[in-house]
């Protein structure tokens, strides 16, 4: 298993293949393998894929930080600066999404194309926090494979209770991802900009 000190994290990653850098970041109370499982060998035919499992997900431990989107995505810039990566392509989906929209936004010329599922990009004044239609939600049986997934590869598979209330409670909270893409679905420096596809909101 290959982890990096980042950020007070010991941060789970995987690698994959080779070529042109691709980090994918999975939803909330998931892991890699729940999340991307079926797509990492496809991808890593032409790509060099770089799984990562971010803060209290999977074999990555939670810490008393603050769970913030800009705090993952703090710890996703420490890892490609670890790696020696100066420009990825980013895939996120759900809470991963937003995570990829905070590093393109703060560190734009780390990313080069950003592909986004499940998150959305801005949420206009007034819809902050839009309650979410049930039939979008995680269903018991959703919940259940999170918490086998975590069992088996979470370094204490006893805090997935309090891990997934605390993610919860951030996930109701007017401030949290309504403000990573204010007013913009493509960003870039001069020259050059990044590309977001948008899935449905999650």
């Amino acid at each position: 298993m290959t982890y990096a000190s980042v950020n007070g994290l010991q941060l789970y990653y995987e690698i994959r293949g080779s070529g042109r850098p691709l980090v994918v970041l999975h939803g909330g109370l998931m892991t890699i393998d729940l999340n991307f499982g079926p797509l990492l060998e496809p991808l890593a035919e032409s790509r060099q894929v770089i799984a990562v499992e971010l803060q209290g997900h999977g074999r990555t431990a939670d810490t008393g930080r603050a769970m913030t989107i800009e705090a993952l995505a703090g710890d996703v810039v420490a890892l490609l600066d670890h790696l020696g990566i100066a420009e990825a392509d980013l895939f996120g989906f759900s809470l991963g999404g937003l995570v990829a929209y905070a590093v393109a936004l703060g560190a734009p010329a780390r990313v080069g194309k950003l592909i986004v599922a499940s998150a959305d990009a801005h949420r206009p004044p007034g819809r902050e926090s839009v309650p979410i239609d049930d039939s979008l939600l995680p269903t018991p049986d959703d919940f259940q494979m999170m918490r086998d997934a975590y069992d088996a590869v979470a370094p204490d598979p006893a805090h997935f209770g309090a891990f997934a209330a605390r993610l919860m409670g951030n996930a109701t909270r007017s401030d949290f991802g309504a403000t990573v893409a204010p007013r913009r679905t493509r960003t870039g420096s001069p020259g050059r900009s990044i590309i977001v596809e948008i899935g449905p909101g999650a």
